[in-house]
């Protein structure tokens, strides 16, 4: 049983995944209240699912980019399961498992979260010859650069202001697909089965060394 763990921006997420069946899910809007509610949510989880901690069997978080307070949050949280319980834990990049959730598609697809002063943080992931890939590595970037490097049909997914919707429709025109407004918050679930599929090829983290990914220093 997978504890997957996403407190990267103000919309938070945690899941329990086994063997390919989501457990259970709870995402909720927690704003800047991360440290006073994501252990609660955690044990609300495990309880509403009757699963004791010593049940469980990897611990999956997501890395970032994101707020700086939120992801240390998280990330604090899934080291300390981890050590306390002998787990192995697997960071997983904040905008791939944004990306994964649309993996089915057969375009590009570039998630994008909030970075502040004109910028986002964005990568670029496809489905592309039977194997999910990395096209682009995590990277700030202005909504105008990106409408320039786009060349191709693509899907713009993860927060986007009504703003940015706006100004990647008058750009792009069908170059351009935007995720349902339903689609935006993370789904921890998606983080898990990224988790899951890297612990069987036992690619687990080390929790000494894993560290958020932060694409701009805090001020």
């Amino acid at each position: 049983m997978l504890l997957a763990i996403d407190t990267s921006t103000r919309l938070a997420s945690v899941a329990l995944y086994a063997a390919g069946v989501v457990r259970g899910e709870h995402t909720w809007w927690a704003d800047q209240n991360h440290t006073a509610e994501l252990w609660p949510q955690i044990m609300g989880l495990l309880q509403q699912e009757g699963i004791a901690p010593r049940q469980l069997t990897g611990i999956v978080v997501a890395i970032g980019p994101g707020s700086f307070n939120g992801l240390r949050v998280g990330l604090s949280a899934a080291k300390g399961l981890a050590w306390s319980l002998g787990l192995p834990l697997v960071g997983v990049c904040t905008l791939e498992a944004i990306a994964y959730q649309h993996s089915l598609l057969r375009m590009p697809i570039r998630p994008v979260l909030p970075a502040g002063r004109g910028e986002v943080n964005t990568a670029l992931y496809r489905h592309l010859f039977r194997r999910w890939r990395q096209l682009e590595a995590p990277r700030l970037a202005t909504l105008d650069q990106l409408c320039a490097e786009t060349e191709r049909r693509t899907l713009f997914c993860g927060e986007l202001e009504a703003a940015q919707v706006e100004t990647l429709r008058q750009s792009l025109g069908r170059r351009v697909v935007i995720a349902p407004p339903a689609a935006a918050p993370r789904r921890a679930a998606f983080l898990a089965e990224l988790g899951a599929q890297r612990l069987a090829a036992a690619a687990a983290d080390d929790p000494v060394t894993l560290q958020p990914i932060y694409l701009r220093r805090a001020i």
